[in-house]
């Protein structure tokens, strides 16, 4: 028996590459945690920067709600991506399942005295507890596509929306069967949200705050 402790590479991977896990970290460095995720990595969920990320808002993009004559309040907004976990349709504002990646959502907004809703589009990073989404482009009703900084917030006023499993709200239903498992998969309660958009400096912004540290 050989007195020397080399260790073997496992099959299929030579010890000069990296490890699964490796690989892993490396999807995530260089493309998204959902990236990761929806390619079966069983990455530890990071909680996206959404303060960061209205503040590198480009100048095009701030300008829009100004431009649209958008009000700078939190703007009700109905997700539209996901499938239903309960008998309850997304449309009727069932639970739903929500996977990370691109989602569509229409956001209700007041337009120079015009009330509509907008689509919106955008990615979800889930984590167990919290899914945060940014939203990129906005569409008039003539489909016109405008660019935007937008972010999800909850009736709390806080970035982000709770799940399922952090906080089950009395009466929604969910349907074991209809869970979806997959990796990174979370159940929302509802659709509803609210969407923040950024503006120029400047522009008032509602006052929104972080999770707290278990909620994040």
């Amino acid at each position: 028996m050989s007195s020397s402790s080399s260790i073997e590479a496992p099959i299929g991977i030579s010890a000069s590459e990296p490890s699964p896990s490796r690989w892993c970290a490396l999807l995530t460095s260089l493309l998204s945690v959902s990236v990761a995720q929806l390619v079966g990595c069983a990455t530890a969920p990071v909680r996206p920067d959404p303060i960061g990320y209205l503040a590198r808002c480009s100048p095009e993009a701030r300008a829009t709600p100004v431009k649209l004559g958008i009000k700078p309040d939190e703007q009700g907004s109905f997700l539209e991506t996901g499938t239903a976990v309960s008998d309850e349709s997304i449309e009727d504002g069932g639970a739903l399942n929500l996977k990370p990646g691109p989602v569509t959502a229409s956001m209700y907004v007041d337009m120079k005295g015009q009330e509509l809703y907008l689509k919106i589009t955008g990615e979800a990073v889930t984590t167990p507890h919290r899914v945060y989404m940014q939203f990129d482009r906005l569409y008039l009703p003539d489909g016109t596509s405008m660019p935007i900084c937008g972010v999800a917030v909850d009736d709390l006023h806080q970035y982000g929306i709770a799940t399922y499993a952090k906080f089950p709200i009395p009466g929604t239903k969910v349907d074991p069967a209809r869970v979806d498992k997959s990796p990174g998969s979370v159940v929302l309660n509802d659709p509803r949200f609210e969407t923040v958009l950024q503006g120029p400096e400047g522009y008032y912004v509602p006052r929104i705050n972080l999770a707290p540290p278990d909620w994040r």
